[in-house]
C-alpha cells in the first residue's frame, strides 16, 4: 500500500502546470476610435517565468458573435481589408499583438476577441471593446426666413447623438427654451443634421452663441451670431413691451387729447364772447378755412353765408382730428 501511495505522489509531482498558466494576454478593456481615422485595440502577451522564452505560434482576432476571422498569424489565411496587426512584421518572439483598424467606421464599434497560442501548448483568449465616435461639424447659425425673432443652429455628421446649447452675450443659458429636433441617422449611422431652434422672446441680447456637445458632454465646437441693429431693436421692444413699444401709443394719444381740449376751449370762448352766435369777419373766416383745409390734407366742410359759424367750426375741428397722426 505504501508503494502505491508513493507512486501517486511521484506522478503528481511531474504533472506540468496547466498550459494556460504559461501565457497571459492583457488587453486594454476599452479602446476609443475616431470615424475615418486609424484605431488600435491594444493587446500584449505576458508569459510566466516558466515560459519566458515561449514562442508565439498562433494569433487570431475576430469580432464577438461573428465567425469571420479578421486577422491571423501562424496560419495561411487572408486578412480582412482595413484590419491588420499593428506590428509591421509579427514574429514568434513578438509580445505586441494589437489590432489596427484603418479608416474606422461606426459599424466597427463593438466587442472583439484575441486568441493566442504558444509553442508551450498554452492558449489564452481575452475580449476587448472598441467605441467609435464621429466629431460634429462646426455649428452654423441662420436667422429664420422672414423673421428676426428665431435663430436655427445646425451641426452635421456626428456620432453618437449629441446636444446643442444656447448662450447670450452675458453667458446666460437659453437651452431650456430652445427646440431640438430628433436627428436622423445616415447609412453609416452618423447623424445627418443636429438642429436646434431658439425663439428670442426672453432676452434682449444682441449676440447669441450656439455650442455643440458630443454624447460625453464634451464641447466640440461653437459659433456666435450677432443680430443686426434693426433686428436687435425689434427684439428689444418685444421683450420690454410686447409687440408695440409704449411710446408709440402714448404720443398719439397725448396729441389728439390736446387738440380736442384746445378746440373745446376756443369754441366755448367764442360762444361766450358773442353771447350766442355772431358771424366772424369774412376775410378772417376765409383764412381760417384755408388753414383748416391745409391741416386736414385738403378735406373741406360746406361753407356759405347761411352756414352756422358754430357748426362750421365743429366740422373743421372734426377734420383736424381725423388728420391727426395715429402712430
Amino acid at each position: 500500500m505504501a508503494s502505491v501511495v508513493g507512486t501517486c505522489v511521484l506522478l503528481l509531482a511531474i504533472v506540468p502546470v496547466s498550459a494556460a498558466s504559461f501565457v497571459k494576454v492583457d488587453c486594454t478593456s476599452e479602446n476609443l476610435g475616431q470615424y475615418g481615422q486609424d484605431s488600435v485595440l491594444r493587446c500584449g502577451i505576458n508569459p510566466t517565468e516558466e515560459a519566458s522564452d515561449a514562442m508565439i505560434t498562433y494569433v487570431k482576432w475576430k469580432k464577438t458573435g461573428e465567425n469571420k476571422t479578421l486577422v491571423v498569424f501562424g496560419k495561411d489565411h487572408p486578412n480582412e481589408p482595413r484590419f491588420r496587426f499593428s506590428v509591421e512584421s509579427l514574429t514568434g518572439t513578438s509580445r505586441d499583438v494589437s489590432l489596427l483598424v484603418s479608416n474606422t467606421q461606426i459599424n466597427d464599434g463593438g466587442e472583439y476577441e484575441c486568441t493566442v497560442k504558444t509553442d508551450s501548448g498554452s492558449k489564452d483568449t481575452i475580449k476587448t471593446n472598441l467605441s467609435v465616435t464621429a466629431k460634429y461639424s462646426a455649428p452654423v447659425i441662420i436667422a429664420e426666413k422672414d423673421t428676426d425673432t428665431s435663430l436655427i443652429c445646425n451641426s452635421e455628421d456626428g456620432y453618437p447623438k449629441g446636444t446643442i446649447q444656447w448662450f447670450d452675450q452675458e453667458g446666460k443659458k437659453h437651452t431650456s427654451i430652445s427646440q431640438q429636433e430628433e436627428p436622423k441617422p445616415m447609412d453609416d449611422k452618423r447623424f445627418n443634421v443636429l438642429t436646434s431652434k431658439l425663439t428670442l422672446k426672453n432676452s434682449a441680447s444682441s449676440q447669441y452663441t450656439c455650442q455643440v456637445y458630443n454624447a460625453n458632454g464634451v464641447k466640440e465646437g461653437e459659433t456666435t451670431f450677432n443680430l443686426s441693429p434693426k433686428s436687435y431693436e425689434g427684439v428689444h421692444k418685444m421683450v420690454q413691451y410686447g409687440k408695440v413699444a409704449a411710446s408709440n401709443i402714448v404720443a398719439p394719444v397725448v396729441v389728439i387729447g390736446s387738440l380736442i381740449v384746445g378746440l373745446l376751449i376756443v369754441l366755448l370762448w367764442r360762444k361766450r364772447q358773442s353771447g350766442g352766435h355772431t358771424p366772424i369777419d369774412q376775410d378772417e373766416e376765409k383764412a381760417n378755412w384755408q388753414g383748416g383745409e391745409a391741416a386736414a390734407g385738403g378735406k373741406t366742410c360746406e361753407h356759405s353765408e347761411e352756414t352756422n359759424t358754430l357748426e362750421e367750426e365743429r366740422c373743421q375741428a372734426m377734420i383736424l382730428l381725423s388728420a391727426a397722426p395715429t402712430n
